[in-house]
């Protein structure tokens, strides 16, 4: 053992008797007050366990320590030091341990090269402990945890830090403190990456487990990085605003591939078998989802409960749920220029989404609806998409009132083209659409149901299985200048027994109808049927004095449509991807 004298003013100056020796035969390495030394186990024979104290421009280095220490190594109150190519096995507490007495800081410490390791069943912490050490740098080393504990690299208040291509085995966390971090090239197995600090960079890592974690990072970039079966989120952001997400490849994060919760930009990434893609949360508002490539995900694939985000250039497929998902209260939302596929329910939900604009998407295959605005969606623009082949509608609307919907192209639609609709006692009023392209609807190309004052105009009409514009129980709409000419949509009357240009269903009163382009010969009188009241059929008073003879046509038709019903509710039914 030795004596022992405690140097007055500090608690870490001892006098060691050098002769004791770990293990028999592994003499302890305690440098005290030191610089300008260099300590090589290659001349000297490996050292049982190494103290360095008060020092400065200290080297120790080529040594397997002993098993079984406390600590292997411990730094106080040492600066601008190296530990490099030590083997320290089978650590209680931690492998390597920098820190200073209260109130006292340091800087330049260097961890190289080291394999560090434990089993440990009862203890086993941190195999890597700095504390208020600025300019770290911990490099090329190897790290084991297969105690019963995880463990991590914790580098706490260490500024500017450099942590690169170290490898992790086990339950080991990288955790870096301080701002203006580099965190590049490690493979993390089984653990994740945390850095707390602003200015940071996570560059070209390989995670296993789990996955990246950003807080209190404003500024910080995060790139380039592979996330594989992240047990939670694969990247996450706290804190963090103005960081870049980008070019990163995550696989198979169960609950997220991207999580935010300040404004970032998350760029060029890819997400596939994750829960949702990318979320951002209520705080992340001002958030830019660009150019990223989400595939199977299990929840939604673009998740939003925020305002003022821009969604654009996305690729987003065989999401489970939604496409995209806009949760209430999120306003100002700009969905734009997506190619968006294969959803299991929405290619794109407004739920409470207002003020929002849905521009240029090519959405298809949906298993519902290729586009969906619920429960006081209101004021968005919904312009220049293309949907296609969706299972239900093209375009729902329900209980969402003054939308835009304009010069869309809504094809191959399971059920109806654009579908206004009320819901539990709310209607969907005041909406305008206008200039779409609508054909091949397996109903209706437009159907309005217990709503009323909407506008629907200057559509170009292609083939409907039934109607091209149905209401029910809808007044003071508004129908006119829609073109008909090439929907080979032939009317009622005895000549002809195919689908119509517009049928004002019950109570559907005080509509204002205005059509006049038409297939072939046709007019309004085998063009338009009219059950409501009050309603005003341009032209129709002076072309078709026989308005019950319309009416038993068109009946004669649905009478035969009727007879026709298994096989059309079976084209619903089975069209496009609701029910693959």
């Amino acid at each position: 053992s030795g004596g022992t004298t405690i140097v007055p003013g500090s608690a870490f100056d001892h006098d060691i008797d050098l002769s004791n020796t770990i293990n028999g035969n592994q003499p302890i390495l305690y440098v005290n007050g030191e610089s300008n030394k260099t300590y090589d186990g290659d001349i000297d024979g490996d050292y049982g366990v190494v103290y360095v104290v008060d020092s400065d421009n200290v080297t120790v280095k080529n040594a397997k320590l002993a098993q079984n220490n406390w600590m292997g190594v411990w730094l106080i109150n040492t600066n601008n030091s190296t530990i490099d190519n030590l083997i320290i096995p089978n650590y209680y507490i931690n492998g390597i341990r920098a820190d200073y007495d209260y109130g006292s800081s340091g800087v330049g410490l260097t961890f190289s090269n080291n394999v560090i390791s434990t089993n440990s069943p009862n203890y086993s912490h941190d195999p890597v402990l700095s504390y208020k050490s600025a300019s770290p740098v911990f490099t090329g080393n190897e790290i084991t945890n297969t105690g019963y504990r995880s463990g991590s690299v914790y580098l706490r208040y260490a500024p500017n830090a450099v942590v690169t291509n170290n490898t992790t085995s086990g339950d080991v966390y990288l955790y870096i403190d301080g701002d203006n971090s580099i965190v590049t090239g490690n493979v993390v197995n089984n653990g994740s990456i945390i850095v707390s600090g602003h200015n940071s960079a996570v560059t070209d890592n390989v995670t296993h487990g789990r996955g990246i974690h950003i807080d209190n990072g404003t500024n910080s970039v995060v790139s380039r990085n592979e996330i594989n079966n992240s047990s939670y989120r694969g990247i996450s952001l706290f804190a963090s605003d103005d960081s870049l997400v980008e070019n990163n490849t995550i696989i198979n994060a169960d609950y997220a591939g991207i999580y935010v919760e300040d404004p970032v930009k998350v760029k060029n990434n890819t997400i596939s078998r994750s829960g949702y893609g990318v979320m951002i949360t209520r705080l992340a508002g001002g958030t830019v989802v660009e150019g990223n490539e989400i595939l199977d995900s299990s929840e939604h694939g673009i998740y939003i409960e925020a305002d003022r985000n821009n969604i654009h250039g996305n690729t987003v497929s065989n999401s489970s749920k939604n496409g995209v998902w806009v949760r209430k209260w999120s306003d100002n939302n700009n969905i734009v220029n997506n190619t968006i596929s294969h959803s299991g329910y929405n290619g794109i939900f407004f739920y409470q989404g207002g003020v929002g604009a849905i521009y240029g998407n090519a959405i298809s295959n949906s298993r519902y609806n290729g586009i969906w605005l619920d429960y006081f969606s209101e004021n968005n623009t919904v312009t220049n998409n293309a949907i296609s082949n969706s299972g239900y509608s093209g375009m729902y609307l329900t209980r969402s009132s003054d939308n835009t919907i304009e010069n869309n192209t809504i094809a191959d639609s399971g059920s109806n083209g654009i579908y206004l609709n009320y819901s539990y006692g709310y209607a969907s009023n005041r909406n305008l659409v206008r200039g779409n392209t609508i054909s091949d609807s397996v109903y209706n190309n437009v159907f309005i149901g217990l709503s009323d004052s909407n506008v629907i105009e200057q559509n170009e009409m292609g083939y409907a299985y039934l109607i091209g514009i149905m209401t029910v129980y809808a007044d003071n709409n508004t129908l006119r200048n829609n073109d008909y000419s090439s929907s080979n949509m032939l009317g009622w009357s005895r000549q002809y027994c195919s689908p119509g240009a517009i049928v004002l269903g019950w109570k559907s009163n005080s509509n204002y109808v205005n059509e006049h382009l038409f297939p072939g010969e046709t007019s309004v009188c085998e063009q338009v049927v009219d059950y409501g009241k009050g309603n005003y059929i341009d032209g129709y008073d002076e072309l078709c004095p026989n308005e019950e003879w319309t009416l038993k046509a068109y009946e004669s038709c649905w009478d035969r449509a009727e007879r026709e019903e298994e096989k059309l509710d079976h084209k619903s039914e089975t069209h496009g991807a609701m029910w693959e």
